[in-house]
C-alpha cells in the first residue's frame, strides 16, 4: 500500500505539484504548506482555504480516508477578497 500521494495545488493560473502523506487532513495540509506558499508568493496571508475540485465534502479525517489519490488537484479559495474590496 502507498503511504503517499501526489497532488496539485492551484491558485488561478500557478500550480504547486507536491507528493504528501496520506495520513495528512486536509487542515494539516494546509499548515504544512502554508510556508512555501507565502514564500512563492502563492498567498499572502492566512485567509484561505484548499478545496479539493470535483469533491464536496468537509475533509477532517485522513485524506486516505477518502476518494483523494494521486492527481486530485486542491484549488486555494480566498476568504474574504469581497470584505476587503469595500474598505
Amino acid at each position: 500500500m502507498n503511504n503517499h500521494i501526489n497532488i496539485e495545488i492551484r491558485n488561478g493560473k500557478e500550480s504547486l505539484d507536491l507528493r504528501i502523506p496520506n495520513k495528512l487532513t486536509l487542515k494539516s495540509l494546509k499548515r504544512l504548506i502554508a510556508p512555501i506558499l507565502f514564500r512563492e508568493g502563492i498567498v499572502d496571508n492566512d485567509f484561505y482555504e484548499l478545496k479539493v475540485a470535483n469533491k464536496s465534502g468537509f475533509f477532517v479525517l485522513p485524506l486516505k480516508d477518502y476518494a483523494i489519490g494521486d492527481g486530485d488537484i486542491f484549488i486555494i479559495s480566498h476568504l474574504g477578497e469581497d470584505d476587503n474590496e469595500r474598505d
